[in-house]
């Protein structure tokens, strides 16, 4: 685990603070198993991942919950796009449980239906919206719009998130047109 990894002991009461949320049962740890009973309903994914409740429950505390149920539960659509979102907004999307996990859930939300990935996309950018810093926000929108596929997605995400990678695709997408136009009439 991460808290052993990084154990020092100048830093023991960090340590022991991130012991306790790893065990505790409390509200957070029930909201993390009702999604481990039911992956796929999405409602219970953003009733953890809405910017009310991440305000007001430490975030730090959330993930440590939520690490204890990743390492048991690897295939859980629900909690991969809850802890690569968490991951995302803590500003540590490299980390194994942030962008991998992610880019997996999102594989499994492609198969979705159009309504329950507008959904999902829609709860997500109003959330990465209020809680994403600028980096968070492009590796989001990358993340979205190279893996979810409706149509118009990166014209969504680019109103949202005003992203510099989706207005980068969005951009070479018009030129290539309009240059098929100029040289094939």
């Amino acid at each position: 685990m991460e808290a052993c990894n990084d154990y020092r002991k100048e830093n023991a009461d960090l340590f022991k603070e991130k012991m306790e949320s790893y065990f505790r049962l409390d509200e957070v740890a029930d909201r993390f198993g009702l999604v481990v009973e039911k992956p796929d309903e999405i409602s219970l994914w953003f009733d953890i991942l809405n910017v009310k409740y991440l305000k007001s429950e430490s975030q730090e505390s959330v993930n440590t919950s939520l690490t204890r149920f990743l390492e048991s539960t690897r295939y859980n659509t629900g909690l991969n796009f809850i802890s690569g979102i968490i991951r995302y907004i803590m500003k540590d999307y490299k980390n194994i449980d942030g962008r991998e996990r992610l880019l997996d859930s999102l594989k499994r939300i492609n198969r979705y239906s159009i309504k329950e990935k507008d959904n999902i996309i829609e709860k997500t950018l109003l959330l990465a919206k209020e809680m994403m810093d600028a980096e968070g926000k492009e590796a989001l929108s990358e993340a979205f719009t190279t893996n979810i596929e409706p149509q118009g997605l990166k014209v969504k995400v680019y109103t949202s998130l005003e992203d510099n990678f989706c207005l980068n695709s969005i951009l070479t997408e018009s030129i290539e047109k309009v240059h098929e136009v100029i040289i094939h009439g």
